[in-house]
């Protein structure tokens, strides 16, 4: 078992919807294959429908969909060797970019707001007002508190203006930002979904991965990780630095930017001399590596093996709520894109246009904190 949500085949989606279906009597015997013309037959039927060729129409489709296949036309299909691309590239356009200066100052009044909400301190570095600030130093990460949720629903919040005030945006995969190494780390919505459900299912001993007996210098994990689709073949992944600190460390907030992995999980790893080239460039971080930091935050808050309090406090990787979950859910089980099921890039694709028809981040998504 992967621990992660259940995916149907494109034959599997059409039973259910058909079994579903005032209409179910027509279609038995149940379909043995997905055809243009049983397609046909199940949307004349009012089982299934034509979904529109504009992503953010269609997610509202999804999202209303009740027990109805939803088909989404061949406009929606992101073959594998682009998604590849789009992913590995980080292709502006396809990524929110959390670091840009009308996203950064979003995040700041966020900030603000919060700590006043909870009267706690926060500022800027001298003779700095968040007009006036461009990019994220450590010391405005530091002194203003900065969460990876605030930059997150800022980008969104930004995002969500640009589009109303009339420029096209591409429905988001996921987001990057820019360590203090000038290398993107970048993250997709469903790798990070499926990571923190691996946790969980690694915590209930569903998944084969080992962490190394202690943490080496102090910030830094070493895991193996077995291969979903080659059972016996292990995959070893290096974390870190960690944000490895105590509740009110400030430091906290500026480190995790400097998070690294070396993953060799192949959903993480380059290809060819290019690609190898490019990847030094950037980390792209798969659910294996989203999976080993929760397992070191939560062995951290258990068994306190660098002292009391020390612990991972802030997490970047962003857990989805139930009503984001609801609409992953219709994407793996009661869509197709053409007679096929949707790839995770695709599904990315609509989760990101219905978080922006939601209004928000906020509404599919949070960042778990401990003590912050």
């Amino acid at each position: 078992m992967t621990g992660t949500m259940d995916i149907l085949g494109p034959l599997e989606r059409v039973a259910r919807a058909i079994t579903r279906s005032a209409h179910r009597q027509k279609f038995l015997p149940l379909p043995k294959r997905v055809t243009p013309e049983l397609i046909a037959t199940l949307i004349h039927a009012g089982v299934a429908f034509t979904a529109s060729s504009d992503p953010y129409i269609a997610a509202k489709q999804v999202r209303e969909a009740g027990d109805r296949l939803a088909i989404l036309p061949l406009d929606h299909r992101v073959s594998s060797e682009e998604s590849n691309q789009v992913i590995k590239d980080v292709r502006a356009g396809w990524y929110l970019h959390i670091d840009s200066a009308p996203v950064v100052r979003m995040a700041l009044q966020r900030s603000r707001d919060f700590a006043t909400r909870l009267h706690k301190g926060w500022g800027l570095p001298e003779n700095r007002t968040i007009d006036s600030v461009t990019h994220l130093s450590d010391g405005v990460l530091e002194m203003s508190g900065m969460y990876p949720k605030f930059q997150y629903a800022a980008a969104f919040d930004d995002a969500i203006e640009r589009k109303r005030g009339g420029t096209p945006i591409n429905p988001p995969i996921g987001l990057y930002w820019v360590g203090p190494d000038r290398k993107v780390r970048a993250i997709t919505w469903m790798r990070s979904v499926n990571g923190h459900d691996k946790y969980r299912a690694a915590r209930d001993g569903r998944i084969n991965v080992t962490l190394d007996k202690e943490f080496y210098g102090r910030d830094s994990m070493s895991a193996t990780v077995e291969s979903e689709s080659h059972p016996g073949t292990f995959y070893p992944i290096d974390l870190g630095p960690l944000p490895i600190f105590r509740a009110h460390d400030r430091k906290q907030h500026s480190s995790w930017r400097a998070f690294e992995t070396t993953d060799n999980d192949p959903d993480a790893r380059y290809r060819g001399r290019k690609d190898q080239r490019r990847s030094k460039k950037r980390y792209f971080i798969s659910s294996n590596t989203i999976m080993i930091y929760d397992l070191c935050a939560q062995r951290l808050r258990e068994e306190h093996e660098l002292g009391q309090g020390v612990e991972i406090q802030i997490n970047p990787f962003p857990e989805v709520r139930p009503f984001g979950r609801e609409m992953i859910r219709f994407m793996n089980e009661q869509v197709l894109i053409g007679l096929g099921v949707p790839n995770l890039t695709e599904t990315d694709r609509i989760v990101g246009a219905d978080t922006i028809n939601q209004g928000g981040y906020f509404k599919n998504f949070y960042n778990w904190t401990f003590r912050g």
